[in-house]
Formats: structure tokens, C-alpha cells, sequence
């Protein structure tokens, strides 16, 4: 993999595009406020970006690695891992291959379609994530979990730790789950089979746990 590409943006609007015609793939690029950039780059090249108020939107690199204090960020057909550092900013990824970091102080993250670990923690904020992967970790203070999950291997393990929001896990059928369910004020509803395909750990403070067996809804 090619060194990366920066981006330094103090507000505005970015959006970079792999392509096999381009050959961008290294340095540094500074941008000041009010930028509006559309730009393609190599499809082998991974991204990093910093800024301040941001729309980055970012599709069909190799990596991308962003940094910002407040806007959106959108990461689409990602071949290698995201990490994703934010202040307040609604988060969305769609079909990453590698794995995926995030820490958001506030908003919504979506992630759909990831093949990779996933680590997420967020202060406030829904999380829907739709994964096939062997490691899934969700720290949230505040906010819904919805997850579909596909094991690969031996020994999946999930964790999920919610200070107020209800917790929903979906798995396939037949998969069979060692769960440790905990929530200090709400319901617990597990109807999936006992076994150790999969290590399930899931605690909230307040909120209701869900966990179901059948088909995630990937699509």
C-alpha cells in the first residue's frame, strides 16, 4: 500500500473518488475555509483528512483515516480499514473490507456492509452496524444499538456496553450463543439457542436487551 494522502480543511466540503485513470497518491494538501473539493485520486490510495466543519464524503480507496470537529462523514467501498475521530458528526460507512475504528462525541453511526473487526464508542448517538466479523465491540453512553451480526470462526465475541438506550443483536439461525445479558432498568429478551459459536456480553444501565435469531438484514 502507497503512503497517504492528507487533507487539511478548515471547513467545507470534500469529496474524493478512487479511480483507475488517476495517479494522485501522495502528499499533502491544505485547504482553507469555505472549500468546495472534488477530487480523484488512485484507487490503491489511502486517505487521511483533518478539519474543522466538514462534509467529507470518500469512495473506492484503499484506507481512509479522518479527524474532524464537526460535519459528516461518508465512506463508501473502502478496501482496507477506517478510523474515524469526531467530535459531533453523523457518521456513514457502506461496504468497508478492513477493519473499522470510531470515536464520536455526538451523532449517528451507520456502518453496513463491513467485513473486519469494529470498534466503536460513542457519547451520544444511534449505532446501527450490520458486520460480518469475529470481533465486535460498542461502547455507548446514550443512544439505540441495532446490530446484525455474521460470525466468522471460532470463538465470535461481542460486546456491548450502553449507559441509557435500548440494545438490539440480531444473528443467524443456528448459531448457537453464550450470552451474558445484563440490564439494570428494562426488559431481556434472548431467543437464541445456547452453544459456543459465539460470546455475547451485553449490559446497559437503562434500556432493553433484544437479542433474535434469524437472518441479519443485509442488502
Amino acid at each position: 500500500m502507497s503512503k497517504k494522502l492528507h487533507f487539511n480543511i478548515e471547513s467545507g466540503r470534500l469529496h474524493i473518488t478512487g479511480s483507475p485513470d488517476a495517479n494522485e497518491r501522495l502528499g499533502n494538501v491544505d485547504l482553507g475555509r469555505g472549500s468546495n473539493i472534488e477530487l480523484f485520486v488512485a484507487e490503491d490510495c489511502p486517505v487521511e483528512v483533518h478539519g474543522d466543519k466538514v462534509e467529507v464524503r470518500v469512495e473506492n480507496i484503499a484506507a481512509l483515516e479522518a479527524h474532524i470537529d464537526s460535519g459528516e462523514v461518508e465512506a463508501i467501498d473502502i478496501d482496507g480499514p477506517v478510523e474515524i475521530h469526531a467530535d459531533r458528526a453523523n457518521i456513514a460507512l457502506d461496504n468497508v473490507q478492513g477493519d473499522v475504528e470510531i470515536h464520536a462525541d455526538s451523532g449517528d453511526v451507520e456502518a453496513i456492509h463491513v467485513s473486519g473487526r469494529v470498534e466503536i464508542n460513542c457519547d451520544s448517538g444511534d449505532v446501527t452496524l450490520q458486520a460480518t466479523s469475529d470481533r465486535v465491540e460498542i461502547n455507548n453512553d446514550s443512544g439505540e444499538v441495532v446490530l446484525d451480526l455474521i460470525p466468522i470462526g471460532d470463538g465470535a465475541r461481542y460486546e456491548v456496553n450502553s449507559d441509557s438506550g435500548a440494545v438490539t443483536v440480531r444473528l443467524p439461525a443456528g448459531i448457537g450463543v453464550y450470552a451474558e445479558l445484563e440490564s439494570d432498568s428494562g426488559d431481556i429478551l434472548n431467543d437464541v439457542a445456547e452453544g459456543d459459536d459465539v460470546r455475547l456480553l451485553v449490559h446497559t444501565d437503562s434500556g432493553d436487551i433484544t437479542v433474535l435469531s434469524g437472518v441479519p438484514a443485509f442488502g
